[in-house]
């Protein structure tokens, strides 16, 4: 039996709507990317066993900045604006493109992303793109699956491999999250084990890089 990863003081440090907000510490950073209400607050809360660390909105599109929480100090986990809420204006749009942009193109703690997908239902233009532009910056990440308490295990593993088929990610790196407490704390290791993956990752390729400086 896994034991559920414990926090002794994890905080929202800051809601960024610019890069001068940005917290300006070494701390690793993995963010969470996905469509607007997939369920990314209640993965947060879910992580760090809180009920309301990240703010969960009945109205979709709620997050519109950069949410930014640290974890002890070990990791700091960012909530981006969920994309493809339709009664977003241009200009929120635009202001969402500019934001997500600079924030995963320039970011430098930045280790790796989680990508969110609704299991019930097939990804839609918006997850592909985000993969592949995820994929272009050459960052790691991997998928999880959320609302799967909605679904038979059956059904949970049937979805898991369509949605795998659709957006060319090995089933192995979608993981099913549900939110049955009997579930959830083996679900929610899963995703630690995950994010220690990036972050070791992470570190071998500076090691890698020193090497190589050295010897130069």
């Amino acid at each position: 039996m896994m034991l559920l990863r414990k926090f002794k003081n994890p905080r929202h440090v800051i809601t960024a709507n610019d890069s001068s907000q940005w917290p300006t510490t070494l701390v690793p950073e993995v963010v969470m990317t996905g469509r607007s209400n997939v369920g990314k607050s209640s993965l947060i809360n879910s992580m760090v066993s809180r009920r309301a660390l990240a703010y969960v909105g009945s109205r979709p599109g709620k997050t519109r900045f950069l949410n930014f929480y640290n974890l002890d100090d070990d990791v700091m986990i960012v909530d981006a604006p969920g994309y493809g809420y339709a009664q977003r204006s241009k200009d929120e749009i635009v202001n969402y493109g500019a934001i997500v942009d600079e924030y995963f193109s320039t970011r430098e703690n930045l280790k790796g992303c989680i990508l969110v997908l609704d299991i019930r239902h097939l990804p839609s233009k918006q997850d592909i793109v985000m993969k592949k532009y995820m994929e272009a910056l050459g960052l790691p990440y991997f998928g999880v699956l959320t609302k799967a308490d909605k679904l038979t295990r059956q059904n949970q593993l049937k979805q898991r491999k369509i949605i795998s088929a659709a957006m060319d990610i090995p089933e192995d790196a979608l993981l099913i999250h549900s939110a049955i407490k009997s579930e959830d704390e083996s679900d929610t290791e899963q995703v630690w084990i995950m994010i220690d993956n990036l972050l070791a990752k992470d570190a071998k390729f500076e090691d890698d890089e020193e090497e190589v400086t050295e010897e130069v």
